[in-house]
């Protein structure tokens, strides 16, 4: 009996010693590993759009958001999605389901803005080094 008193402080100090390591860990990766993020977003006459991309810990852990018409936002871990956004603005259908049937008349006779077709780009890649223009001298590297 009084041998078993020691090893159950044991086996509790050992697991508090591992939490505390582990949370020791986790603090460290926050302060020392960085998010990588891009985004971009535009404005076109009343229109908004754009994106973003946070990742951590060599994309372990990925965000993706963006914004057209409607809000969209997927979470993954390693390669597996955890968690997805979808957030439509469709008032008509909730009006209709909340049984507004004024609302929802005014909305199926003006729907709202129309929806602008999307413009293809074409890319076209660089060849080569590309060349200073006339009268500059190029840029040298120290």
């Amino acid at each position: 009996m009084p041998a078993l008193i020691p090893a159950i402080l044991k086996g509790i100090l050992f697991l508090i010693l591992l939490l505390l390591g582990l949370l020791l860990l986790i603090l460290l990766l926050l302060l020392f590993v960085p998010f990588c993020y891009r985004g971009h977003g535009k404005r076109v006459e009343e229109q908004l759009s754009g994106a973003l991309r946070v990742s951590w810990l060599f994309s372990l852990l990925r965000l993706k958001l963006s914004y057209r018409e409607q809000m969209k936002g997927e979470l993954y871990f390693l390669c597996f999605r955890i968690y997805q956004l979808e957030h439509e603005e469709e008032e008509e259908a909730v009006h209709i389901a909340n049984g507004d049937a004024e609302k929802a008349s005014v909305y199926a006779e003006n729907p709202g803005p129309k929806r602008r077709p999307q413009v293809k780009t074409k890319f076209i890649p660089r060849r080569g080094k590309a060349s200073p223009k006339k009268g500059r001298k190029p840029c040298r590297s120290r």
